[in-house]
Parts: C-alpha cells; structure tokens; sequence
C-alpha cells in the first residue's frame, strides 16, 4: 500500500480531522486540480483527465479551519475512488492490448 493510498485510508475513517492542506495535497497526488481562481476561501476541484465529477455536483471545497467539513471530505473521497477506478480499468486494457500485440 502506497502512502497515498494509507492517506485516503485514514481520512476515511476519520473524516473529521482532515485539514484543507491534507486534502489539498492528497487530491493533487492522485492527479486533481485544486485551484483558487477568485482568491477567495474556495477552491475548485477537477482532474485533466478523468471525467469524475458529476456536472450536478458542486466541485467546490471552501478553506476552512482549524479541519475540512466532513461532507467536501467524503466527496473528495468519493472523487478519488473514481478516479482511481478509472484509472484501473485504463491500465487493465492497457495490459491487455500490449498481451495481444505480443
């Protein structure tokens, strides 16, 4: 198990106690975008390749301290765990096309 990975194990047991650096830096090692384009308290969230957040959903987490609300960390969560899905399923054919080429 990568570090990311033990991350995103132990935010998801305690979503509680996640601050907004911690969850910055994680969504940004699993390839996520968050950036501040008013210069305000909140910041978008995206990812340049996978489609992974649902155009209904907001993809907003607001900076708030001393720890993140509960619900933009499970949601990050959620986005992670697609993402990583994606990414797997990706890697998977990947593997079985350079197999066939063999």
């Amino acid at each position: 198990m990568t570090s990311k990975d033990s991350k995103l194990m132990r935010y998801r047991n305690n979503p509680k106690a996640v601050s907004f650096g911690e969850l910055k830096t994680l969504l940004e090692s699993f390839g996520f975008e968050v950036k501040n384009y008013s210069g305000g308290s909140h910041f978008s969230v995206s990812h340049p390749k996978y489609k992974v957040i649902d155009e209904m959903e907001p993809n907003v987490i607001p900076m708030k301290r001393p720890h993140v609300l509960e619900v933009y960390v499970k949601r990050s969560i959620n986005w992670i765990e697609k993402a990583k899905k994606i990414q797997e399923e990706e890697e998977r054919e990947n593997n079985g096309t350079n197999k066939e080429n063999d």
